[in-house]
Order: C-alpha cells, then sequence, then structure tokens
C-alpha cells in the first residue's frame, strides 16, 4: 500500500533535478524508492513457495517469514532518523548562529539527554501504568505512532524558531563555527540558543517513545537465532535516515533554502520540507501497523 506512496515521492523529487541538483534529487528519490521496495516486498508468498521445495527446513521459513515482517518498519524508523539527526547537522547551524552566552552549540545534545534521564521513569512508572490501570494500555505501536508525531512536531517547532531567529537583530559578534571551511563567518543573532530547548525536549521525548521502542521491537519480535539480524537492520534504518537527510540538505542547498550564512537563507523551509515527509510517514505508518499480529510479545 505505501509503496506507491513512496515510489510517488521518488518521482516527484526526480522533477526537481536540474543540472547540478539532479544527482541530490535522484540520491533522494532512489531513498524513497527503496523504502517503498522495503515496504512492498513485506509479501511473504515467496517464502510460503520456497518451502514447499523441501531445500529448507520449516524453522529456518518461520524465522525468515517473521523478519519480513520487520521490513516496512525499519522504513518507517527511516524517516524518524532523519529527522533526529537534524541534532547534528541544521540543529547545529542554527545554534552557531544565535547567541550562544549561556550554551554553546557543542552542548546542544545536553537537554535531549536530560530529557530522557529524566522522562524515562515518568514515562515507565508513572504514565504508562496509569494507562493500564484506566483500561487503556499503550501498545509498541502506539509509543512509535506518539514518537513518530512529536518528532514531526519538533519540524515545526524548529522552523519556528528559524523565522524569529533570521528576523532578531543582528549582534557584532561572529559565529564560532563556519558552515563550510575558507567561507567567512555570519553575524550572531540575539536571540539566545536557549531558544532551541523547546526543539530539543521534544526530540529527547521522541527518542523514548520511538528510538527506543522501535529497538526493543526489533529484539523482542523475532526468534532468537535471527535477533542480531534483526538488530542489524535496525542500523540500516539509522543509515537510510541520514542517507535521505543530506541528500535533502544539498537539494535545499542547490535551491537556496540552506545558505552558508542562513540569514541569506530560508532554513525553515527545509524544516517544514521534513516535518510534512515525516507527518506523511506517520499516516502511513497507522495504517500499515493495524494490520500487524504480534507474535512474541
Amino acid at each position: 500500500m505505501t509503496s506507491p506512496c513512496a515510489l510517488l515521492l521518488g518521482l516527484s523529487t526526480i522533477t526537481l533535478a536540474v543540472d547540478h541538483v539532479s544527482l541530490s534529487a535522484l540520491g533522494v528519490s532512489l531513498s524513497f524508492i527503496g523504502l517503498g521496495l522495503m515496504i512492498f516486498l513485506n509479501d511473504n508468498s515467496w517464502l510460503r513457495i520456497a518451502a514447499k521445495s523441501g531445500r529448507f527446513s520449516e524453522q529456518f521459513i518461520f524465522e525468515s517469514m517473521e523478519l519480513l515482517k520487520l521490513f516496512p518498519y525499519i522504513a518507517f524508523a527511516a524517516m524518524f532518523w532523519c529527522v533526529y539527526t537534524q541534532m547534528s547537522s541544521t540543529f547545529q547551524l542554527q545554534g552557531c548562529q544565535m547567541d550562544t552566552t549561556l550554551l554553546r552549540p557543542g552542548q546542544l545534545p545536553m537537554p535531549i539527554g536530560v530529557t530522557i534521564i529524566a522522562m524515562v521513569p515518568v514515562f515507565n512508572l508513572v504514565i504508562f501504568p496509569l494507562l493500564a490501570r484506566t483500561g487503556c494500555p499503550v501498545t509498541p505501536f502506539q509509543r512509535i505512532g506518539a514518537g513518530l508525531l512529536v518528532a514531526s512536531l519538533t519540524m515545526v517547532v524548529a522552523g519556528t524558531v528559524e523565522i524569529y531567529r533570521r528576523g532578531s537583530p543582528y549582534t557584532n559578534k561572529l559565529s564560532e563555527c563556519s558552515y563550510r571551511e575558507g567561507t567567512p563567518k555570519p553575524f550572531q543573532s540575539d536571540l539566545s540558543i536557549l531558544t532551541m530547548i523547546p526543539q530539543l525536549v521534544l526530540s529527547g521525548l521522541a527518542e523514548i517513545l520511538a528510538a527506543i521502542t522501535f529497538s526493543d521491537f526489533y529484539y523482542v519480535e523475532v526468534p532468537n537465532n535471527v535477533r542480531s539480524v534483526s538488530q542489524a537492520l535496525s542500523l540500516l534504518a539509522i543509515s537510510f535516515g541520514a542517507t535521505i537527510n543530506s541528500n535533502l540538505i544539498k537539494v535545499c542547498e542547490s535551491t537556496g533554502y540552506i545558505r552558508d550564512n542562513l540569514n541569506q537563507g530560508n532554513l525553515e523551509v527545509f524544516y517544514f520540507i521534513i516535518f510534512a515527509l515525516g507527518l506523511l510517514n506517520f499516516v502511513f505508518f497507522l495504517i500499515v501497523s493495524r494490520r500487524y499480529v504480534y507474535t512474541f510479545s
């Protein structure tokens, strides 16, 4: 069901390809097409045919089927990691051009870590048990869905902060970092880098709900013999997310939304594009996950 969506996203991105933008657009397209194929390949009828040949044991076929069930969720996780990798890419650029008196750009992961440390016990000891006692136990997919939604909303907050940052007066202090080596350092905004804390807190909450649950899901929902393979697939999702992010950044660089000096670009457009893709990812996750049957948990 979601494969056509991914293919359409890929084809629509190819239409943006002109001159030197084409390779970047193609990279984004192939990423989405690859994710679409992952979802399409969730059909395990070919494994049933292989079972009839007698060349493979029933246990091997069963384990392969259980592993194949995870493929759609690798695709959904990839879009989550595309959002999360902003922490080490665009969030750093954004923070460099803000007032860094109280917090350095290199310290931006700290609010995320504090959020995770503080909120994991709250979720596990208070929120989830309370919902269970009220007759509304939270399933793993409900946690993941909430995490995907929170991750998408993080991009809206980040885009809003960027609009305010670019509209704020500039100081006479140069940025602490350059977008690329050899380019002049732009002036900082007088908007404090602490303004980024809401988007960082949301990133931490999204990691609690989605990333941690995804990791548990990849481990619990497969037989013991293929758990190492399952964990390797979870790393594949992270690499897919980073690939999508880097290629989208290249496209936005070529179209002028992301510039060496963010004051001359429109970084918020990039954030809103990620939000739209994340929201679409969330919607299709809801559709696909309804058909999933838990095997081991």
